[in-house]
C-alpha cells in the first residue's frame, strides 16, 4: 500500500516536471528569434544526417582514425555547407519556421473568430458568425456563456461541443445538429417555425 502511494507520488512528480518543460518550451517558441533558432538548428540536423547516411551507404570513413570527436562532427558540418545544399537550407527551414508557428498561428484563428462573433452581437441573421461557430467548434474550443439570442441558427452543425451557460432565447435550431453537446444551465430555446412554402 505505501509502495503504491511512493509509486503514485514519483508518477506525479514526474508528470509535473514534464509538464513545467512542455510549457518552458512552449513559453520560448512563443519567442520569434527561438523559433528562427530552432528551424535553423532542425535544417543542419537534417542536411548532416542525410549527408552522413550517403557517406556511410557508400562505404565512406566519417571520421579519421584517432581523430578527436569534436574535429570529426566539426569537419562534418563544414563539409555540408555548400552551395548546392543553401537551397534545400532554406527550404527545411522555412517548413521548420512554418511548422513551429503553428500554435501562434492556431490562437491568432481563435482570436479572430471570437472578434466576428463579438460584431456580430445584435444581428440576427449572420453567416460569418455561423462560420466563427463551426471554426471554434473545429478547434474545440468551449462556447460556454456565450449569448446567442435572437439569432438564427438553423442547420449549424455543434455535436460535441461545450455550450454550457449558453443562451438560445429566441434562437432558430431548426434542423440544428446538437447531439451530445453539453448544454448544463443554458437558457431555453424557442425554434422560430419553419415557413410554409404555398403553391
Amino acid at each position: 500500500m505505501l509502495n503504491n502511494k511512493r509509486k503514485n507520488k514519483q508518477i506525479k512528480a514526474k508528470l509535473n516536471t514534464i509538464n513545467e518543460v512542455i510549457n518552458l518550451i512552449q513559453k520560448y517558441l512563443d519567442k520569434i528569434w527561438f523559433r528562427v533558432l530552432v528551424s535553423l538548428g532542425i535544417a543542419c540536423i537534417a542536411i548532416l544526417a542525410t549527408y552522413l547516411v550517403e557517406k556511410w551507404s557508400q562505404n565512406q570513413e566519417i571520421c579519421y582514425s584517432l581523430e578527436p570527436i569534436q574535429k570529426c562532427i566539426f569537419r562534418q558540418i563544414l563539409s555540408v555547407v555548400t552551395p548546392s545544399n543553401i537551397e534545400c537550407f532554406s527550404i527545411l527551414t522555412g517548413a521548420s519556421i512554418y511548422i513551429l508557428e503553428s500554435r501562434e498561428r492556431r490562437q491568432r484563428i481563435i482570436y479572430q473568430t471570437w472578434q466576428v462573433i463579438d460584431s456580430a452581437s445584435g444581428v440576427r441573421v449572420s453567416y460569418a458568425r455561423i462560420e466563427a461557430l463551426k471554426t471554434l467548434k473545429k478547434y474545440k474550443i468551449s462556447l460556454q456563456g456565450i449569448d446567442l439570442s435572437n439569432t438564427d441558427l438553423s442547420q449549424i452543425e455543434l455535436e460535441k461541443v461545450q455550450l454550457n451557460g449558453i443562451n438560445f432565447s429566441n434562437a432558430n435550431l431548426n434542423s440544428a445538429n446538437l447531439n451530445s453537446a453539453e448544454l448544463n444551465g443554458y437558457i431555453p430555446v424557442f425554434i422560430l417555425p419553419r415557413k410554409i412554402n404555398k403553391s
